[in-house]
């Protein structure tokens, strides 16, 4: 199911990410719950685009406390309660384009489009295809 969650010792192939940006807001160490294909896609895109990667307050894994607390279209999951959802910070149209290529040409089937962040999702269990827009 999309890889296995990611544990301490993993973190040492993710030189450019912290498990505390991960981190569910409010549960710390959370970000364990992320899964190692998301993380290797992240890792991948930085390395390859030369670009600084960074997930917005609570866009990485979400408890689904947490997650019920948010604006979503799926009460009972997403990607982020999945570990396979982030949030990346976004304020510019030359960076969402080159972040929306990038998962587009490697496969990405769910992405939101926001003003200040792109949603990258790789949960199977929903809605696959699919891109939306939103404002943060």
């Amino acid at each position: 199911m999309n890889g296995d969650k990611v544990k301490d010792e993993d973190w040492i192939r993710f030189p450019n990410f912290k498990r505390s940006e991960f981190d569910s807001p409010d549960v710390v160490g959370s970000g364990n719950n992320m899964r190692i294909s998301m993380l290797s896609f992240l890792q991948s895109m930085r390395t390859d685009l030369g670009i600084p990667i960074s997930i917005t307050l609570g866009g990485g894994f979400r408890t689904y406390e947490y997650h019920k607390s948010q604006d979503s279209t799926h009460e009972d999951m997403s990607d982020h309660t999945e570990g396979l959802g982030v949030d990346i910070k976004c304020a510019d149209s030359m960076l969402r384009k080159k972040i929306i290529d990038y998962a587009s040409h490697y496969g990405i089937k769910r992405m939101g489009i926001y003003d200040r962040h792109i949603h990258i999702g790789m949960c199977h269990k929903l809605p696959q295809e699919v891109y939306w827009v939103g404002k943060s």
